[in-house]
């Protein structure tokens, strides 16, 4: 057997521990390579408002900060995240699922002349739409004022109901009004979208009382026709009519304008079914602010509430034989003759009249003056 001279074994040695110093630098490096791996962030999720233009400035400030640029100059930051714009192609708008898409950063500089592009960063990001608007509801007004008996519908005072999410939005309606009963009520309307945020707009409803009747002494009237003083009619005071009629909408003397409807010598707006509202709705019937409308003379003043008792009418909402109260809307006539509305003379018997219009025991009370 050969042996080594002392020069080859110092080699060896020499060689052995270069191999060990070798292996010993990888696995240092590769250790490093994990740590610096298992410390990395993972990529934070940016929250952006749902909407038809949804607000990307979170996300260009998360592309941006990265940069070394703002590391050294922090301030700069908010100023070319304002100026910058941002392209992306594949997002979806209708998913509040995490996305992760590649979007680039237009940066942009002021000049004298208008923005100048300076460049532009691409990166992967992760983005997550989310809703926390709530629906906004409008009202066409906050507060309505009707007289009691009048018909409500409170759906009609809901304007408009929007939502900054693509979907559809429940929209409900809680209210404690009394038609009937004076008082101040409450219509709620709430609305919910697909996200579980809600609003809610209160409609105030008032409901003012019907006037009374003035409370006089029972006059008896002759059942013979006597020549009233019209001079002398106030409140309190009670005649016979000369003349019970009827008329409409469309009698002779009326004028009907291009939108199908006519005016009374009051200004009340009436057609063939329905008569426009002090608020300025139209309601179908015969009535104006809860009053049946009569024609009478000059002598009583537009607007006076009359008590019309022991008449020949019938229907519309006039019962035969029980009175019913009526406002001075209309002339046309003369003496102490008396004219009620009811709708269109093409159908007259729609409130029908019993016995001789010239031989009426028609008791007429002045319960309030008008004008």
């Amino acid at each position: 057997m050969t042996k080594l001279k002392s020069n080859q074994i110092f080699l060896i040695y020499i060689i052995i521990f270069a191999l060990a110093a070798l292996i010993f630098k990888t696995v240092i490096i590769n250790a490093e390579e994990v740590v610096s791996v298992s410390k990395e962030k993972p990529m934070k999720v940016v929250k952006v408002e749902i909407n038809n233009n949804p607000n990307f400035k979170d996300v260009i400030k998360s592309v941006l900060s990265k940069d070394l640029k703002y590391i050294i100059h922090p301030k700069a930051l908010e100023k070319d995240v304002s100026l910058s714009e941002i392209v992306a192609s594949d997002i979806d708008y209708s998913s509040y699922e995490v996305q992760e898409v590649v979007v680039e950063v237009q940066r942009y500089t002021d000049s004298k002349t208008g923005k100048i592009k300076i460049d532009s960063v691409q990166k992967l990001v992760k983005l997550q739409f989310i809703d926390l608007t709530p629906p906004e509801i409008t009202l066409k007004k906050a507060s309505v004022t009707i007289t009691e008996g009048e018909d409500l519908d409170v759906n009609e005072y809901l304007e408009s109901v929007t939502d900054n999410s693509f979907e559809a939005v429940l929209v409900d309606v809680e209210d404690d009004v009394d038609t009937n009963s004076p008082g101040t009520y409450t219509a709620v309307f709430s609305a919910t979208d697909s996200s579980k945020n809600t609003a809610s707009k209160t409609l105030t409803v008032i409901v003012k009382e019907k006037p009374k009747p003035v409370i006089i002494p029972v006059q008896v009237l002759s059942q013979t026709k006597t020549v009233v003083d019209t001079s002398s009619f106030s409140s309190g005071v009670q005649y016979s009519p000369s003349r019970v009629t009827r008329y409409g909408f469309d009698c002779r003397g009326c004028n009907i304008n291009s939108e199908g409807y006519s005016s009374t010598a009051g200004g009340i707006k009436v057609a063939g079914d329905s008569v426009r509202q002090p608020n300025g709705e139209w309601h179908s019937g015969y009535t104006y602010d809860g009053y049946y409308i009569v024609a009478t003379s000059r002598d009583i003043p537009l607007f006076s509430i009359l008590k019309i008792s022991n008449h020949p009418f019938a229907g519309g909402g006039i019962s035969a034989g029980e009175p019913f109260y009526a406002i001075v809307g209309d002339r046309g006539v003369s003496g102490t003759a008396l004219d009620l509305f009811i709708g269109t003379e093409r159908n007259l018997n729609v409130i029908s009249q019993r016995g001789n219009p010239n031989s009426s025991n028609t008791v007429v009370e002045i319960v309030r003056s008008g004008r």
